[in-house]
């Protein structure tokens, strides 16, 4: 107690040493925690799905050693279909950073930018990701020429957006010009395959030429993660 009632005397009589003090633990443990946040997030934090551990991600290494993580929609059609170390393999496009999406709102329409991912239709069944509300999209929403465009939402833009209101299953939504119905909502806590990118919505890959993407074959978008065998 002497010691402490000392320290703070001293301190006292030095303000500006104290605050210079005080400013510079701030911003060190401040640094040391944002860091550790974001390290916790890639390297040490499983993601919330079914056996983490299981999942592994396609990369192609060429001569320059630089690692291509993106690829285009025939080779991961071949990849899934004549792969056999992987009991499944889904692709993903790109999280768009300012989707427009129009939310009927009575006779008004309320227009909100979103963060919003492609995917085929078995990326929730291979990360092993139920829905917390409705249902998540299946290899029939993926299907060329699909008519129902549908869409899935993440549980904080569910909270965020409708207001974690049940009905918002059935309810139409426009992506990109396009009507999409909102079949199912996420669990908490699931925010995709890569940390940082959080989507607040999923929409099949197969739509991608409704809205004006198209799936291009000659360019390489998506990125490919698959769940391993038993015994791989």
């Amino acid at each position: 107690m002497n010691d402490l009632k000392f320290a703070f005397r001293q301190l006292l009589k030095n303000p500006g040493f104290a605050a210079v003090a005080v400013l510079t633990l701030a911003l060190g443990i401040g640094a040391n925690t944002a860091i550790f946040t974001v390290v916790n997030a890639v390297l040490i934090r499983s993601l919330p799905v079914k056996n983490p551990n299981e999942l592994v991600q396609v990369l192609v290494t060429g001569l320059s050693g630089q690692p291509n993580y993106t690829f285009s929609y025939p080779f991961y059609e071949r990849l899934r279909d004549g792969g056999r170390s992987l009991s499944g393999l889904f692709a993903a496009g790109g999280v768009g950073r300012e989707d427009r999406m129009i939310v009927p709102n009575g006779g008004n329409a309320e227009v909100e930018f979103v963060r919003a991912q492609a995917v085929s239709g078995n990326f929730f069944s291979v990360l092993g990701v139920p829905a917390l509300l409705g249902r998540t999209i299946t290899d029939t929403d993926d299907r060329p020429g699909n008519p129902q465009a549908v869409a899935v939402i993440s549980h904080s833009f569910w909270q965020r957006r409708f207001g974690g209101d049940a009905s918002v299953v059935g309810k139409t939504i426009s992506f990109d010009d396009v009507p999409f119905t909102i079949v199912g909502v996420t669990p908490p806590g699931f925010f995709g395959f890569q940390p940082g990118d959080n989507p607040d919505l999923w929409w099949p890959l197969q739509i991608a030429p409704q809205v004006g993407r198209g799936l291009n074959e000659g360019s390489g978008w998506l990125r490919l993660m698959g769940r391993l065998s038993p015994g791989v």
